[in-house]
């Protein structure tokens, strides 16, 4: 405990553009572990950003913590079909757009979100929910379920971010889901 309360108290004393170095380092260490397994470097892999396979890119690390970028990069969207009007608890018209886990793809019907509003997406519950079924899935590797806790541990060490990045951040992911 005193350990935890030491870095706090550093990261408390450090300047504003030190925090900024620090984050982009902890930022510039996030690695992702691709469906067949190989890691890659985030920071280094720019074409990403019109990859439909994400919801999330490299250009929104300076405005959302580690941990939240690290847990969205673990899904990918989807759309509603027929088959998850019984498995995934949702009355969504078919084609409705949502996210899945990028490991399961959400197999069974677990892993899927089909959020009906921005605000019900950007909540923390729904963070908690992804973050809970990636620690139970079969398919995501150990070492994704590893680093996921670790930047959970440390997300209360990391620099304040400015007010309302959830709300700026989650309306930016709904754009891109219902685009």
């Amino acid at each position: 405990p005193s350990d935890v309360h030491s870095k706090k108290n550093q990261v408390n004393q450090t300047s504003k553009g030190e925090l900024k170095s620090a984050n982009a380092a902890t930022k510039d260490a996030l690695t992702v572990t691709a469906p067949d397994g190989s890691s890659m470097n985030e920071v280094n892999s720019g074409s990403e950003e019109t990859n439909p396979g994400y919801i999330v890119f490299p250009s929104d690390m300076e405005t959302i913590p580690p941990y939240v970028y690290y847990l969205i990069r673990q899904v990918e969207p989807c759309r509603f079909s027929e088959a998850d009007r019984f498995v995934a608890r949702s009355k969504g018209p078919v084609g409705y757009p949502g996210f899945q886990c990028r490991h399961c793809n959400g197999h069974a019907g677990l892993g899927k979100y089909f959020p009906v509003t921005a605000k019900s997406l950007s909540t923390n519950s729904t963070s908690q929910n992804i973050h809970a079924h990636l620690l139970k899935c079969r398919k995501c590797p150990d070492q994704v379920k590893d680093r996921l806790v670790q930047l959970k541990i440390e997300k209360g060490l990391s620099p304040r971010l400015e007010p309302g990045w959830r709300k700026v951040f989650f309306d930016k992911v709904w754009g891109r889901l219902h685009g």
